[in-house]
């Protein structure tokens, strides 16, 4: 705009000596030294128009430089302020979905726990008794083999005797025993009462039998010692079976004392428990209780073998007595 108004200005100087020389009008370069004047003020309008439009072009370039520094520091404030707030952005966005996975965790594991609670805070009904009452069970067991083998090693041995001496003192204890055992009866075995169930047993199986001497190879001293050895084996059936059910008692009672956890007013309270708790806890007292049932089975199957043994045995003890009986004497008028 500036440059445009300088030339404007010298074109109307231009126009002016021009009219100046139109024909009927003085001239100016006809003066003297109008012409070195004229001259002398083109050139310094000139040197003054180029000058100021080389100044004010500098002045626009350094404007236009500033303004496009000032621009490009705007542009690049803009940039950073850009870049700064998408990183706060995609901070604030991290942060809210790990607090939103921290949320969700802690509600899973929140949830897990009270499922768990549900499922496995209760053990069943009276579990604290039944472990309790188990182990009474596996030490009565435990036990069992070796009170039984006792007591009938230790009956055995009252009716053993190696010499005459020997002999005449256990039938004393014998004798002593019969006499003095009230308390000794069939009861005291089916109850458990391990010394009133050794005295009946002892009682049962009869006074101690005669030693049997040292074979001397006669037919006398060979049938001694079969009756000794049928003896024996009579007694050591009987004695085996009784001392087994004596024994057996205990195991028994402790079990039948599981049982009433389930059954009577122990089955009462267990089914009205059993209504209000989940399903694992049914399903985990059902198990014990079937094993429970099993246990008793299997102890009652144990019985009735122990009781076919020992009705096989006086069969057979009968039968052989039959047998050894001496036979009738034949004479006239009937059998004497």
């Amino acid at each position: 705009m500036i440059m445009t108004k300088w030339m404007r200005r010298g074109v109307a100087l231009i126009a002016l000596a021009a009219g100046l020389a139109a024909p009927g009008v003085a001239l100016a370069q006809t003066c003297a030294g109008v012409e070195s004047r004229v001259n002398s003020a083109t050139s310094q309008l000139q040197g003054a128009v180029t000058s100021h439009i080389t100044t004010r072009t500098s002045a626009m370039v350094a404007q236009e430089i500033y303004q496009r520094q000032r621009l490009l520091s705007a542009m690049h404030v803009l940039v950073r302020q850009d870049a700064v707030s998408s990183e706060q952005v995609t901070n604030a966005d991290r942060a809210a979905n790990e607090a939103l996975a921290n949320v969700i965790i802690e509600q899973s594991v929140n949830d897990q726990m009270r499922q768990a609670v549900a499922d496995y805070g209760s053990t069943g009904h009276n579990a604290c008794q039944l472990v309790e009452q188990g182990r009474n069970v596996a030490a009565m067991y435990a036990a069992y083999g070796s009170a039984r083998a006792q007591m009938a090693e230790s009956i055995r041995e009252q009716r053993t005797a190696t010499n005459d001496a020997e002999f005449r003192e256990r039938l004393a204890e014998w004798s002593e025993l019969v006499a003095n055992a009230d308390d000794a009866t069939i009861a005291s075995v089916l109850n458990g009462d391990t010394d009133a169930a050794r005295k009946f047993i002892a009682i049962v199986a009869g006074p101690p039998r005669p030693p049997v001497q040292a074979g001397t190879g006669s037919v006398r001293s060979q049938q001694d010692r079969v009756l000794a050895m049928r003896d024996d084996a009579r007694n050591s059936a009987g004695v085996y079976v009784l001392a087994d059910i004596a024994a057996n008692q205990q195991l028994r009672t402790a079990m039948e004392d599981m049982s009433e956890n389930w059954v009577a007013d122990g089955g009462e309270e267990w089914a009205s428990r059993m209504a209000t708790e989940n399903q694992r806890t049914v399903l985990l007292d059902t198990a014990r209780i079937e094993a429970q049932n099993i246990a008793m089975s299997a102890l009652e199957l144990r019985q009735q073998v122990m009781e076919e043994f020992a009705l096989a045995s006086f069969a057979l003890s009968y039968v052989d007595d039959l047998a050894s009986r001496p036979a009738p004497v034949q004479q006239a008028g009937g059998v004497q």
